[in-house]
């Protein structure tokens, strides 16, 4: 265990200075706050942050709430809607310093027409002119299909090597664009919700988390200054979670932990970065770790 956990620090804590952005939808990283434009910027886009309160999306992935094509009513015909994240290169951004690839990752469920409703994913490097499909310079992972019935909270993960495109520098933009078109047939369906949307820019390659078969992880402060742990697992329904320093000593354990969404309240910890393990109490080999940073 000592072993694995020194080749963890080592890998976890070595890319702490890696750019990202992240968002739930209840708490924002980083502190300049959730900055994200709604095109077009008026009623007529269904794009809402709140907790959903429909059919089909009855609540968020992870704490109360998330991204919907509106919270409360199913999506309209004839809509176009969208709304985009600026992301915006830093001195820690991989990109710049490395040539690494940007690497994307969020929770999502679709329930719509499978033929001629559907969510968009695309980007653009220069303020909109141009949108390019993901698929063209996919690095890694799956860019996926945001249409038909998802069966409940699908997961995306995937990297893009963007430099395939052009060179970039401190201070330029990567807008990331999430949208939803409907045609003239009313379906009434409740369209498509994202949660947990993670950009990650590391400084070496990806090291981020390890996850081993379908054991999903993500531990992190929530609004309310509690420790949120939410797990994806179709195999078990039982976990041990143990909480690291960043010298390694272990600081925090927590048994039988579920599948789904834990809410750990009352927390003592300082300011820092944290590692963490979650390990499945029936198969002992099957672990996800990454970490998390307490403010």
């Amino acid at each position: 265990m000592r072993a694995f956990l020194s080749l963890l620090l080592f890998h976890l804590l070595g890319d702490v200075q890696a750019q990202f952005w992240d968002t739930n939808f209840d708490n924002s990283f980083p502190e300049a706050g959730l900055n994200i434009q709604f095109v077009p910027d008026n009623e007529n886009n269904i794009w809402q942050i709140g907790a959903p309160q429909k059919s089909n999306f009855s609540s968020a992935y992870s704490y109360a709430n998330a991204m919907v094509t509106d919270t409360i009513n199913t999506y309209p015909i004839n809509n176009e809607s969208y709304f985009i994240i600026p992301y915006v290169l830093e001195e820690s951004s991989g990109i710049v310093c490395c040539n690494q690839p940007l690497h994307i990752t969020f929770f999502f469920q679709t329930d719509c027409d499978s033929l001629y409703d559907h969510g968009i994913f695309d980007f653009s490097y220069d303020n909109g002119q141009f949108w390019i499909d993901p698929s063209i310079v996919l690095y890694s992972g799956n860019v996926p299909v945001l249409s038909g019935d998802s069966g409940g909270w699908q997961y995306a993960d995937f990297l893009l090597d963007i430099l395939q495109l052009t060179q970039f520098d401190v201070g330029d933009t990567i807008l990331l664009r999430f949208g939803f078109i409907s045609d003239e047939i009313e379906t009434e369906r409740d369209g498509l919700i994202y949660d947990d949307i993670i950009i990650l820019d590391p400084w070496e390659d990806e090291v981020e988390e390890f996850r081993q078969s379908n054991l999903i992880t993500r531990v992190f402060q929530d609004l309310a200054s509690d420790l949120s742990i939410c797990l994806t697992d179709p195999v078990s329904s039982s976990y041990l979670l143990e909480i690291f320093n960043a010298s390694g000593q272990s600081i925090l354990t927590q048994d039988n932990i579920s599948a789904g969404s834990t809410t750990l309240a009352s927390v003592c910890l300082i300011s820092g970065c944290y590692i963490y393990t979650v390990t499945d109490k029936r198969l002992k080999n099957r672990t996800s770790s990454g970490k998390f940073i307490w403010k």
